[in-house]
Parts: C-alpha cells; sequence; structure tokens
C-alpha cells in the first residue's frame, strides 16, 4: 500500500503481526529509502512506532484524493494514522493514541536512510522542523512537525562495542508534546516536503 506527492512516497508493508512504513524519495529516476519506522514487537506494549494492524486507502473530497488510514491496539492504547497529501505540498502522516491509564513512550520512531544526513534543526515558535539531504546532492527533505514535537538522535546500535564494529544511525523521532491525562488522546503529526 503505497500514497505519492510531489517526488515523496510512502510504503506500507505487512511484517508480523503490524505494518511498517518507509518514506521514499525519487533521485535520478529511482527510490531511495529517507525514512524506515523503526518497529517494536508483540511483547512491548509501548513499541517505538505505532503498532499498526490495518492500513486501508480511502477516497475523500470531492476531487476523491487518496488517503492511507490506519488503526492498531497496544498495552492500553489505541493507535490510528492517516497519510494524505499536504495543503502546503508534501505528505502529512498525523497519529493519535488513546490511552487509558500510565502509559510509555508514545510517539513515531525511523531510521534515517543511509544515503542521507542530517542538514539542520530549526525551531520557529512551538514549530521544529529538521532539514535532511542527500550524501551525494540533491534537494533536501524538510520533516516538520505540525503536532507535538520533531527531534533526532544518533545511537550505535551494535549489539557489542568490544566485538563488533560500531553501527551509527540516526534517528528522527515525532511524539505528542506534554502528557495530558487519559483518555484525551494523544496526538502527533509531522509534514515531509522536498526544499531547495
Amino acid at each position: 500500500m503505497e500514497l505519492h506527492a510531489e517526488g515523496l512516497k510512502v510504503e506500507f508493508e505487512k511484517i508480523g503481526d503490524r505494518f511498517s512504513h518507509k518514506l521514499l524519495s525519487q533521485h535520478d529516476g529511482e527510490w531511495i529509502v529517507v525514512l524506515e519506522s523503526r518497529e517494536g514487537t508483540d511483547e512491548e506494549r509501548w513499541p517505538a512506532s505505532p503498532p499498526l494492524q490495518q492500513i486501508v486507502a480511502e477516497p475523500i473530497g470531492k476531487d476523491g484524493r487518496m488517503v492511507l488510514l490506519g488503526v492498531g491496539l497496544s498495552g492500553t492504547g489505541h493507535w490510528s494514522i492517516s497519510v494524505d497529501e499536504n495543503e502546503q505540498g508534501g505528505l502529512l502522516m498525523d497519529i493519535a493514541c488513546r490511552v487509558s491509564g500510565d502509559h510509555g513512550f508514545l510517539g513515531s520512531t525511523w531510521r534515517l536512510g543511509e544515503s542521507w544526513d542530517v542538514s539542520r534543526l530549526e525551531k520557529q515558535g512551538d514549530s521544529k522542523s529538521i532539514v535532511i539531504r542527500p550524501k551525494d546532492g540533491g534537494r533536501s527533505i524538510e520533516i516538520s512537525s505540525v503536532y507535538g514535537d520533531v527531534d533526532c538522535m544518533t545511537c550505535n546500535t551494535a549489539n557489542s562495542t568490544e566485538t563488533a564494529k560500531p553501527n551509527i544511525h540516526t534517528f528522527i523521532m515525532s511524539k505528542p508534546t506534554g502528557r495530558d491525562l487519559y483518555p484525551k488522546p494523544q496526538r502527533w503529526a509531522v509534514r515531509f516536503k522536498i526544499v531547495a
């Protein structure tokens, strides 16, 4: 299942009991991975990304444009997502989780593709954005918080620093700001847009 918008594409693929997803960018006629969701397991109550068990494509509005909609359950959370073309260009990923009781991590986590580097982080008022660029040149992508927060971190994901070479990865995260009392849904949304 996929959705295209202005040189970007999001693909959902069923892996085990949930859908993972990738953001791809068209580069010299080929699609290259920009971000890949970091999924949890069926044993994790609060995984690194929403545990989406169903994804459908639905037409909306008078023009019948397609939007991707998904839902899933984990722990005491009920998750939902919509992926749509954004009015300002690019793709908008809008995510929510309704929880009952205390909860662990809520948010979305993506691993930055090997062909990309973080160029800069920007903050304008309550909005934050990360600009990433292809290592071999080309158009950059802006990842902006629409609701909630967006941030990045770099870490070594090797199993053992003594026996394995460092395996450095950059992760992009989007999450709600604050911890409102339940059962109010926690919401976060991020826009992906190609910039000059």
